[in-house]
């Protein structure tokens, strides 16, 4: 009880920032190997990041769906054909919310337990290594990084002309947004696929649907 009534305390704190000229959502392709026992087999999804010039919010396609019927169906509607399709859509192997204060390395997990709202955080900070290699990324113009992360190794391509410090998943910290970043083992990869500039109030539980 102690720990919830902790949680429920410092959820009212944490801090919303409005609408800005550098408010953009970001689509990234994950593919990913699901299984380490069968390398032949290969998932993707799609991951969304919501960021400005000081925070942002990372979440997968399905975890929006999946949050979005919460208002669409009722306990009645259980087990029709409408609600069946929705799950199907909502699937995704990635049901997290992640909440990053980039310019602080601090990364908030965010859940939802029934009506309430929790969260813990944790400080994530990356020793990026920059090179001179460049290529051409959905028209940007994007710098090579590497890093060591949770066992792996990656390989990230930024762009300066998008001066966001952020990426996706947890991966934040260079001087512009990652457009791709992969891991060396290959199990990982996010790639860009879309980015446009939009209007949102970014907090933990935004609803983005």
């Amino acid at each position: 009880m102690k720990v919830i009534l902790y949680f429920s305390f410092i959820i009212l704190i944490l801090p919303i920032y409005g609408q800005n000229a550098n408010n953009y959502k970001i689509t990234y392709e994950l593919t990913y190997k699901p299984d380490t026992t069968d390398l032949n087999q290969i998932k993707k999804e799609r991951m969304l990041l919501y960021t400005n010039s000081k925070s942002s919010l990372f979440l997968s396609y399905g975890r929006i769906l999946k949050d979005s019927m919460r208002g669409k169906f009722g306990i009645g509607d259980i087990g029709s054909t409408a609600y069946k399709k929705a799950s199907a859509a909502a699937k995704t192997d990635f049901s997290y919310r992640l909440y990053k204060r980039p310019l602080e390395s601090e990364v908030f997990h965010c859940l939802k337990i029934a009506t309430d709202n929790y969260y813990y955080s944790e400080i994530s900070s990356f020793d990026w290594q920059i090179n001179q290699e460049t290529k051409t990324i959905l028209g940007y113009s994007a710098q090579k990084a590497t890093t060591h992360f949770a066992g792996r190794y990656y390989e990230a391509w930024f762009s300066t002309k998008i001066a966001i410090p952020e990426g996706p998943y947890k991966f934040s910290g260079l001087p512009g947004l990652i457009l791709e970043i992969s891991s060396t083992d290959k199990d990982y990869k996010f790639s860009i696929v879309g980015l446009e500039k939009t209007s949102f109030f970014l907090s933990c539980f935004t609803n983005t649907t």
